[in-house]
């Protein structure tokens, strides 16, 4: 029923798909878990206030219910409700003492609301329930890794990332670019050029190859990161982007 379900939705069959969505709370007997799974194929099918209503059922059916907790936190962060989805996620963290989820949601959150500080905090408090949560190391070395003063204990945050998720483009550029401030250039252009090779339509991360290239004095392959980079404006270092490129003219 769960592949019907995704199928419908596949073939932009939204009714249908919540019909099929339906008949699986009743086989689970209206388990929490089925509600949640109902939740998701509504908000898909573009029925969020029904998918509200889904999430607060389950946690009708089992106080706390985390998936539906972090499922309804979501809704009301894709809502512009950021308010209701702190409360949401909060309350999350301190019924579930052991889990670090919510907290790295809540750090997240607060992280594209601006609130800088308030995404540190979160972000070391998900990691005292979880020392190895990869993605709460490497946004928290990220955010460090700015500040002279804290470079050194974003290093060794993003050091502790990379070991626990080699494979991650993300993670080996944040440990990369921390490298490259810290003047480490070889490590940096190695692990910024696996990124960029995992992920070439990021123009974050092609900014940070040229960038080490340019400072390694390798113009031509620093001109050719730096311009690809610049064909998507946008992304927040475009600024820094565009002045490293006109410093090799």
């Amino acid at each position: 029923l769960a592949a019907q379900a995704e199928t419908r939705l596949l073939l932009k069959q939204g009714d249908e798909a919540v019909k099929v969505a339906e008949r699986i709370v009743k086989a689970q007997k209206e388990a929490p878990d089925a509600y949640v799974f109902l939740g998701g194929i509504q908000e898909r099918a573009g029925r969020s206030q029904d998918a509200a209503r889904s999430y607060q059922k389950a946690m009708e059916k089992q106080a706390n219910h985390l998936g539906a907790a972090l499922s309804l936190a979501a809704l009301h962060d894709r809502e512009k409700r950021p308010q209701a989805a702190a409360k949401l996620l909060r309350e999350a963290a301190d019924s579930h003492p052991q889990e670090a989820l919510p907290l790295v949601h809540l750090a997240l959150l607060k992280d594209r609301e601006g609130d800088k500080a308030a995404a540190v905090a979160a972000y070391r408090a998900a990691l005292l329930r979880d020392d190895r949560n990869a993605l709460a190391l490497n946004n928290l070395a990220d955010a460090l890794g700015k500040d002279p003063k804290t470079r050194d204990e974003a290093l060794g945050l993003a050091e502790r990332a990379y070991q626990t998720a080699p494979r991650s483009a993300m993670i080996a550029d944040t440990l990369g670019w921390i490298l490259y401030q810290k003047g480490t250039l070889d490590r940096a252009e190695q692990l910024i050029a696996q990124a960029a090779s995992a992920l070439p339509g990021n123009p974050e991360i092609r900014y940070h190859l040229g960038a080490v290239y340019a400072k390694r004095g390798k113009k031509a392959e620093a001109r050719r990161e730096l311009e690809q980079a610049l064909k998507s404006p946008s992304f927040p270092a475009a600024a820094e982007a565009r002045k490293a490129l006109d410093q090799l003219k």
